[in-house]
């Protein structure tokens, strides 16, 4: 959603930081910024994981959760990783 709306975004929010515009152009940007989707703002992106969806506790390098990164080292798919025994 970011990159599909990210150029009106940019549009809008220099249209409106814009003091030599009238007033009514920038307060049209704004009510038209308005208007755009929510998951459109890079703010909102959130890291995901690629198996279950989750989103709490994601690691990064695999982009998996804590949960489905525990099964998969158990069942020996991710290379480099086994469990610990001490």
């Amino acid at each position: 959603m970011y990159v599909k709306y990210e150029m009106k975004n940019k549009l809008f929010k220099s249209i409106v930081r814009n003091k030599s515009l009238p007033i009514s152009y920038r307060y049209y940007a704004t009510f038209q910024k308005s208007l755009l989707p929510r998951s459109s703002s890079v703010v909102k992106q959130v890291n995901r994981c690629v198996q279950s969806g989750r989103q709490w506790n994601i690691l990064k390098k695999v982009k998996l959760s804590r949960f489905a990164l525990r099964f998969q080292s158990y069942d020996g798919v991710l290379p480099g990783v086994r469990r610990s025994s001490w």
